[in-house]
This record gives C-alpha cells, structure tokens and sequence, in this order.
C-alpha cells in the first residue's frame, strides 16, 4: 500500500566556503589582516568594531561563527561572549583572540562561554585550521537540528495516521504494519549515518557532537518501540527510562563504573510529553555517565519518578564529583542548553541544577490537559 511517509534524506555540504564568519575587532590592522585572510579563503566576512552590533547580528542569525577580540574599548570581549551565548537557537561557536596568554585569563574565557582560544599574534594557518573545526561543529549542529525537526515531524504524522486507523481495524493493521517498517529503516539509516561518521572524526568536538547525536537517535528509537507496543496510547516511563540506560550506558561508561537505578512512581505519558522527556533523560544520563565519574572511579546513578496530583517530576542525582565551579562544567554546557531547550518549549516545566555530594537535577513539568 501507499504510505504518505517519505523516506528522510541525510546529505550534508560538502563545502563549508560558504560560510558565514563575523570578525569582532577593534584594532584596525588585526581586523584589516583577518578580513582578508578569510576572504580569501573564500568565507563570507564581515567586520565590526562594536560589541553591541555583533550581538545584534548574531541575534539576526547571520554569523555562522565569531572571532571576538577581549580588549574592545566599550564592551569588554567577556561580556559581549556571554551575550552571545544566552542568545537561544543554534549553537553559534566564537573563538575569542587576545594578547593575554596566562592561564587565568584562559579560564576566564571559557567561563564567559568562549569555544576556543587564540593568542596573538597568531600563526595564519593554525587560525585557518581552528576556524574549520568550530565551522564542522556548528555544521553538524545545524545537522542534527534538522534531524530532530524531521524526527518530531515523523511522529506528528505517525500520530495522525494511527488516529485515522482506528476506524477500521483491518486498515489499522497494515497501516501499522507499514509505518513501523519506515520508521524502523529511517531510525536505521539515522543511525547507520551517524555510526558511519563517528568513526571517521578525529577524537575532539566533532566526534562529542556525532556520539551525542548517536545516543538521541537511539533514545528516539525506544520512544517508537515502547509507543508501538502499547498503541501509541499511554507510554510507561519507567520502562523507557531503565532501556535507555542499558542503551546508552556503554557508549560513555563501558566499564559500567556506574550503577543505574530507576525507582519511583510508575509514570504513564501521553505521546507528546514521553519523547521530549526522553530526549531530557538521554541528556541528563549523558552528563553523569561522561563526567561525574573520571578515571577509575565508581558511583551510583538515581532516576526517581514522581506522579504529583497536577504535575510530574523526574530527579537524575549521582555521587559524582559534583558540579564544582562554572570552568569544569564548560563540557557539560552544550547538554544543559538541551535540556532547557526541551523542557522550556515542549514540556512547559521547569528544571533545577544542585550540587551537593554529586550531581542532583530536578525537573519538573505539568500533566497534558489532553
């Protein structure tokens, strides 16, 4: 039979020349030198002197990446970062230039959000050679958005189609039938890509960024499995949350230095809340897994669920090391945007980070009115 669902297409660019660079730099022979190196390279540049207009264009989304000098004489390079960075949307990478090379005037950079760091003068080809690092990473952000957006637009029709079998039920079984056949080959051909690019990029941001992608694509694949089982009606959440631990675990803890339990109210999610808070989890479980026990250490990860009379609330808490101070949770900022992301437009609800003995984040969000 016919399926109105089309099979999802993965080309990525196979240039980043078009690229989209913006120069913040108030000196005029530093700023005159990068214009026309990256030009020539063939990158759409643009320049400015003033931190104020910079934000108003990366507001405007036009940069693909920023190269933001810290002396600027009105507002310091820090603080014209930090704006950059609490500007919601896509991932806009700056790499922040400056004569300062001590180690606390690097700490000070990457706590007011800065990507990467450069010391003048700096040599032409190591700049060249950063600028398309960052532009990769912000590429394959752009990528995984697009994704998401055709995953949740995949649902949103799966949703509807199952909807419309209900009134026959023979129609209901094929159509089932068929719709989870295309949606298992597209999660398979998601994967497969991913897989196929993770194991060609260089250990670094790019390869974080494909493993992270990874581990979403596979969580959405439980969402379809777990919805599928119970007919797209209420889904357990419990279920979900103790499969996606086993499925996500070894990607990042393949020592299983870490003990995960799933504990709790039994929690029972319509279609729209489980896939958003799946993904929160998958983000949460990530953060733990990766950071909260280095080296050889050992620890225990708690997911605790809460049915409350009009809200439901999710705590993840580990033993880790902790949340100790904004520098060391640098690696964990890209997860947390994420997960603010999600739970802010799609749940509605709230989340709070804590720090005592570990990590604890505590989400919370209201039932669905449906």
């Amino acid at each position: 039979m016919d399926s109105p669902v089309e099979q999802l297409s993965f080309e990525l660019p196979t240039s980043l020349q078009q690229a989209n660079i913006l120069i913040v730099e108030d000196d005029l022979g530093t700023g005159t030198l990068l214009k026309e190196l990256l030009s020539t390279e063939g990158y759409d540049v643009h320049w400015t002197q003033d931190g104020n207009e910079a934000i108003a264009l990366v507001e405007a989304g036009e940069p693909d990446l920023v190269l933001l000098d810290v002396m600027l004489p009105r507002t310091s390079g820090y603080e014209v970062c930090r704006r950059i960075k609490a500007i919601q949307g896509f991932f806009t990478p700056v790499i922040l230039l400056t004569a300062r090379s001590t180690v606390k005037d690097k700490i000070k950079g990457f706590e007011a959000g800065g990507d990467d760091y450069i010391v003048k003068p700096f040599i032409n080809d190591e700049l060249l050679v950063r600028v398309r690092s960052m532009l990769r990473i912000r590429l394959m952000e752009r990528e995984q958005e697009r994704l998401s957006r055709q995953m949740r637009e995949l649902a949103t029709t799966n949703a509807q189609l199952y909807e419309q079998a209900r009134e026959d039920a023979e129609i209901k079984a094929a159509l089932l039938q068929e719709l989870n056949h295309r949606v298992r080959n597209n999660l398979a051909a998601i994967s497969g890509f991913l897989e196929m690019e993770l194991v060609r990029a260089e250990p670094g941001s790019a390869q974080d960024v494909l493993q992270r992608a990874t581990s979403r694509v596979r969580s959405m694949g439980i969402v379809h499995d777990v919805l599928t089982s119970h007919e797209n009606q209420l889904a357990p959440f419990h279920e979900v949350a103790e499969r996606l631990a086993r499925t996500i675990q070894p990607f990042y803890d393949p020592h299983q230095q870490a003990v995960v339990t799933v504990s709790g109210d039994p929690l029972l999610l319509p279609t729209e809340q489980v896939s958003p808070m799946v993904m929160v989890l998958n983000e949460l479980l990530t953060n733990s897994f990766r950071h909260a026990f280095p080296a050889d250490r050992s620890g225990e990860v708690v997911v605790t669920l809460e049915d409350k009379p009009r809200s439901y609330q999710m705590i993840v808490a580990d033993n880790g090391i902790g949340l100790r101070s904004d520098f060391e949770t640098a690696g964990r900022s890209s997860g947390q945007q994420v997960v603010q992301r999600l739970i802010g437009s799609y749940l509605k609800g709230t989340c709070r980070w804590e720090t005592d003995n570990g990590t604890k984040v505590t989400v919370e969000f209201p039932r669905s009115r449906k």
